[in-house]
């Protein structure tokens, strides 16, 4: 008696079992996969023509002694010399291979960028050190471009000055644009470094080192350190009014000169310049951002 029941006990729990892998095989069965689900890249909505942008970061040649980290005079070129002249046409053909159409430089228009480069295609402004006339002229000139577009300009501090003097001093009292934290003291071996290899190297080799995508995230980066982080808002409230309100408006500059999809604009700045246009440039749906490396 008791084996019988031992028996069936056995066949319901077989039974049982059987049953249930039927289930899960029917539930299974009938349950729809899930599709994996697909998004449209951002680009796709912005399908249209663009403006090509090429955005070169320069030392100053002529070293007006006004960046946050002033080149010793050890390692400040000779751009006159007989072998940087050799480097500088080197140097303006590699960046003419990009074909512009404009050329924009670090110069408000009170400079009067364009009555200059007609006096420098007839001979003046031959010994001036700065990059506006050694580089971006003699790429004008090169290439028959009869205009140069001044694309900097003043900032809102400078009309904080004029009209809230006492308030714009108060921003400014502590403000030199170095600082000493650890930070800052590796930002500073950096300088040093790519003060050095202007001197060692040659125009193009420390060109392309300054404008590669590394380099200029890092130096888009140092405007969060020194000054920036003194004590409560001050560093915010002075980049903010100041050197990002200057880039800012430089921007506005870029996209009045731009007259549609067909323009190649090359843009010659001061290296820090560089590093901030391209974060505000690159994604844009007018504007297609050039690599210098890519040449």
């Amino acid at each position: 008696m008791k084996t019988t029941m031992n028996i069936q006990l056995m066949l319901l729990c077989m039974l049982y079992m059987a049953m249930s892998c039927k289930n899960e095989s029917k539930n299974s069965a009938v349950m729809p996969e899930k599709q994996q689900s697909t998004f449209k890249p951002a680009s796709s909505f912005f399908n249209v023509p663009k403006a090509k942008l090429l955005m070169v970061g320069t030392f100053h040649f002529n070293y007006p002694g006004l960046d946050g980290y002033v080149a010793p005079d050890r390692d400040k070129v000779d751009i006159l010399s007989d072998l940087r002249q050799a480097e500088v046409e080197e140097l303006a053909n590699y960046i003419a291979q990009f074909k512009p159409t404009k050329i924009a430089i670090e110069a408000t228009h009170s400079w009067k960028a364009t009555e200059k480069l007609r006096a420098y295609k007839m001979g003046d402004y031959q010994e001036e050190r700065g990059e506006r006339f050694q580089l971006a002229m003699r790429i004008a000139k090169n290439l028959k471009l009869d205009t140069l577009y001044a694309i900097d300009a003043l900032t809102i501090d400078d009309e904080l000055k004029k009209r809230y003097p006492e308030f714009s001093d108060s921003l400014w009292q502590d403000f030199n644009w170095r600082g000493e934290s650890k930070i800052d003291s590796l930002y500073k071996n950096w300088f040093q470094y790519s003060s050095r290899l202007n001197k060692e190297a040659s125009l193009l080799e420390s060109f392309k080192y300054a404008n590669s995508k590394e380099s200029l995230e890092y130096a888009y980066a140092a405007n969060f350190s020194a000054d920036f982080a003194l004590e409560g808002y001050t560093g915010p409230d002075v980049m903010s009014i100041y050197w990002y309100n200057r880039n800012l408006r430089t921007v506005r500059n870029i996209q009045l000169l731009t007259a549609n999809s067909e323009d190649r604009i090359l843009v010659i700045m001061g290296r820090g310049h560089i590093a901030m246009l391209q974060q505000f440039f690159n994604g844009s749906p007018e504007y297609e951002v050039m690599d210098f490396n890519g040449l």
